[in-house]
């Protein structure tokens, strides 16, 4: 199977596949959502809860103006966020011992209990979407995706495409 890039296509064509593309991006996002995602535990968690408890989970433990630049979220927004998260014990938040400004964010371990019970039901739904696909689709897929995440990472820096 050959691939022509972007630069190879018309002006017509890539908008033709961007209209295609944007319509279909909603019913993927839809699609990938996990059904029980806000229930879990009894406990209401939005997609930006999930994204913040994540992100944190992977740094360990981070301030707020790391992880508004990892989320893509502004300071208040974080910080509301961050709010919200430690009145549902979820996070805790810590003056760093050596400068007293410096207030780390870190997860309890509810919210460690939390990020595992979403990841464990995010990946079992992940994977009966794939099931539905070969696996050269699987593959295809996971490369496209990798390449347009790299794609929007160099527009939202700056780089362009």
């Amino acid at each position: 199977m050959v691939f022509s890039t972007v630069e190879s296509m018309t002006r017509k064509d890539v908008k033709k596949y961007a209209s295609r593309m944007d319509g279909l991006l909603p019913a993927l996002v839809k699609n990938f959502q996990v059904p029980r995602l806000p229930k879990l535990y009894g406990i209401k968690i939005t997609l930006q809860q999930y994204f913040a408890l994540a992100t944190i989970t992977r740094r360990g433990k981070c301030m707020v103006g790391e992880l508004s630049k990892l989320l893509g979220l502004s300071v208040n927004t974080v910080s509301e966020l961050v709010g919200r998260l430690v009145k549902k014990h979820f996070v805790k938040k810590e003056r760093d011992e050596k400068d007293r400004r410096r207030v780390h964010v870190h997860l309890t371990q509810l919210g460690k209990r939390i990020i595992r019970k979403v990841d464990y039901c995010k990946k079992r739904h992940i994977m009966g979407i794939l099931r539905n696909l070969t696996v050269d689709d699987c593959r295809v897929l996971i490369h496209i995706m990798e390449k347009m995440t790299g794609a929007t990472q160099g527009l939202r820096e700056g780089r362009g495409l």
